[in-house]
């Protein structure tokens, strides 16, 4: 290739650039399989140089490959890619008598769910997909286990041009009291509690879909605030309900019936209710749907 080729130093510099990458852990070796598929581009790369040479316009064009290159490289890393990491996670009961589970989550579909198993305090798996992050710790001390669940975002992506590639399944055991907090993204999380002993709830939302179903036994209390996304509170039938709404700029549903007086929302059957919730809700541009159901 003659001297003066724009193409050389171009491919030597993403090629510099990717190999650094990979030595930090940021992006798998396996994106240059992926990369190999973008062959032709090198091909108009190198016919663009050869029939404009040393005019004005080479530079120009130059930088237009570049950009192109970027977005073809970005297009490619959004199609299928290998997990870059799958954990099983298993916590025992032993003789753990409380549980306090903390759950970030500011990417990702989460999804928390009553254990079947009499001998885990918590059971579930973490997938996280390149580029994002998932991992999780737990620790024990005098009779309460101390779990928390991380999952990171690790691109700059929305996930409107980023498909969510990083899922986490949690199941509680309902045989010990529960401290749940869940601060979550732009994922969507389900967040079924409906057979836990909960003592108490903490749920701050982001810009993605949460569904959180209460207990339907037990007395506690809980504290929901929404970010730019939707949040739906389900409380089952039998559980009575009394919510104070903090003041906020989006609006707070609540189901036929129930008694609203100022900040203080009351379902019929709070005052006798054997079991109870002391709901705190704060919203932010979005709504939070309060929604009652029949329970078997």
């Amino acid at each position: 290739m003659r001297r003066g080729s724009f193409l050389v130093p171009l491919v030597l510099i993403a090629a510099g650039v990717i190999l650094l990458l990979n030595n930090l852990g940021h992006l798998p070796w396996s994106v240059w399989g992926t990369l190999a598929r973008l062959w032709p581009v090198l091909l108009i790369a190198l016919g663009l140089d050869i029939l404009f040479g040393r005019s004005a316009l080479r530079w120009a064009l130059s930088a237009a490959i570049a950009v192109l290159v970027m977005i073809a490289v970005a297009l490619a890393l959004v199609g299928p890619l290998p997990a870059r990491s799958s954990e099983a996670v298993r916590v025992p009961i032993g003789d753990a008598t409380r549980a306090e589970v903390t759950l970030t989550a500011t990417v990702g579909q989460v999804t928390v769910r009553t254990s079947a198993d009499p001998n885990l305090l918590v059971r579930g798996e973490v997938v996280a997909r390149w580029p994002d992050r998932g991992r999780w710790h737990s620790k024990r001390r005098e009779g309460t286990e101390e779990f928390s669940l991380t999952l990171e975002r690790a691109h700059g992506f929305s996930p409107a041009w980023w498909p969510e590639r990083t899922q986490a399944t949690m199941e509680l055991a309902p045989a010990i009291p529960i401290t749940l907090r869940a601060m979550l993204g732009e994922g969507t999380a389900a967040l079924d509690l409906s057979a836990l002993d909960l003592t108490a709830l903490a749920v701050q939302g982001g810009a993605g879909k949460v569904e959180v179903t209460l207990p339907r036994r037990g007395r506690f209390t809980a504290y929901v605030a929404s970010g730019t996304g939707e949040i739906t509170v389900r409380i089952p039938s039998g559980l009575g309900a009394r919510i104070h709404v903090e003041e906020g700029w989006g609006p707070v549903d609540v189901p036929p019936g129930w008694a609203r007086e100022g900040g203080l929302i009351t379902s019929p059957d709070y005052d006798t209710a054997p079991h109870r919730v002391d709901l705190t809700v704060r919203t932010a541009s979005e709504r939070i749907r309060i929604v009652s159901f029949e329970t078997p």
